[in-house]
């Protein structure tokens, strides 16, 4: 599988990074129950006792694992950079699988009409760093490190600036010079924060796995079946300490993740083996954080991309969950708002068998609105 990989990125002009970003917000201080094994994760997923007591200056300097892409022929003779941030229980191979990736690959489909792409492993993800999973590991300081790598982007020093860790040798610089942002899930949340900050930063942005609507209030975080990420895969996880979680099994991703029409089931094992990863007590605490909340600040055109049956925001049902004119309230200065639901597709359409024909709607809009 890895040399698959090193060939697919290196004929992809693609290379791997260890980017430095220095990061700080101000996360909440929550009283919650710690997880230390299996049973306390559950006890946490059941339990509901946590207060916020306040707030809490969290930050430092933090290492983020990237994979840049970089098309032979630019869009619009633009370097457009797309920055795609994944949700919780993925790592960043989830944009770009080896597996199926003539039909999966997010990062392919984006090169093939003219798009850069760095896909990033979140803090608490992946390769990057591995910070405190109770105080650290919220929504705020998530789009901190965005801003800073849409930052070093646009200023040129996103290679220059970075340790190359695999990959193409022959890319040396990059600058931007404009950045989408795409989330999925959690990262279209840490995105969704984003805008409302450094909406300046932004061109143009995607939220997939995503939706302001009358259900999301009532996600049920039992159907991940939360375990203690150590314990839960000692090979995967062995460096993983207090409040890392996983998803407890391929049958709890399956439901909260796929919608049989649309589901290979290779790709559970997929996901097991190559794309999984670990996720923060402090990220359940903050899924809502900033949804809902007014975006002023972003001007570009926004799409809210949706699998028709996303259990997670929609409860499985997402036709009739929302309202046009309460969005337009919160994102008010959009050049272009657009919701599309995917059709018999769950949470994320990134591994569903409908995933070209969803990029398609994607591209489609961003070149509508010039980008």
């Amino acid at each position: 599988m890895a040399t698959s990989r090193l060939v697919l990125a290196a004929s992809s002009n693609c290379v791997e990074l260890n980017i430095p970003v220095a990061a700080h917000a101000n996360n909440t201080k929550f009283n919650t129950v710690r997880v230390d094994s299996n049973v306390d994760a559950v006890e946490f997923t059941l339990s509901r006792e946590y207060i916020s007591v306040g707030s809490i200056e969290v930050g430092g300097d933090y290492q983020i694992s990237g994979h840049l892409c970089i098309p032979t022929n630019p869009r619009n003779g633009e370097s457009i950079l797309i920055i795609a941030s994944h949700g919780v229980g993925f790592s960043k191979e989830v944009w770009d699988p080896t597996y199926r990736p003539d039909e999966f690959s997010f990062v392919d489909a984006a090169l093939a009409q003219g798009y850069a792409v760095l896909a990033y492993d979140r803090l608490g993800a992946g390769r990057s760093s591995l910070p405190d999973a109770y105080d650290e590991l919220q929504v705020p300081l998530q789009g901190e490190v965005l801003r800073a790598l849409t930052e070093l982007a646009l200023d040129g020093k996103i290679i220059t600036a970075s340790e190359k860790t695999g990959a193409s040798s022959g890319i040396t610089e990059y600058t931007a010079d404009k950045v989408v942002h795409v989330g999925h899930s959690y990262g279209s949340i840490i995105t969704n924060w984003f805008l409302a900050r450094y909406g300046s930063l932004s061109a143009g942005a995607i939220l997939t796995g995503f939706l302001n609507d009358n259900q999301f209030a009532n996600l049920k975080v039992e159907i991940a079946d939360l375990s203690y990420a150590p314990e839960h895969n000692p090979a995967l996880f062995a460096n993983r300490t207090s409040g890392y979680l996983a998803f407890g099994s391929v049958t709890a991703l399956q439901a909260d993740s796929f919608k049989k029409e649309t589901l290979d089931p290779n790709v559970l094992s997929l996901w097991n083996d190559r794309i999984q990863s670990s996720l923060g007590v402090g990220e359940v605490l903050t899924l809502g954080t900033g949804v809902g909340d007014l975006v002023e600040a972003f001007t570009g055109p926004l799409q809210i991309f949706v699998g028709e049956n996303d259990f997670a925001f929609c409860a499985g049902q997402c036709a009739g969950t929302f309202n046009m004119t309460q969005l337009h309230g919160i994102y008010p200065n959009v050049k272009d708002l657009d919701v599309y639901l995917q059709p018999n597709t769950g949470h994320v359409v990134q591994l569903s068998l409908n995933a070209t024909a969803g990029y398609k709607v994607i591209f489609d809009f961003l070149k509508k609105n010039g980008l």
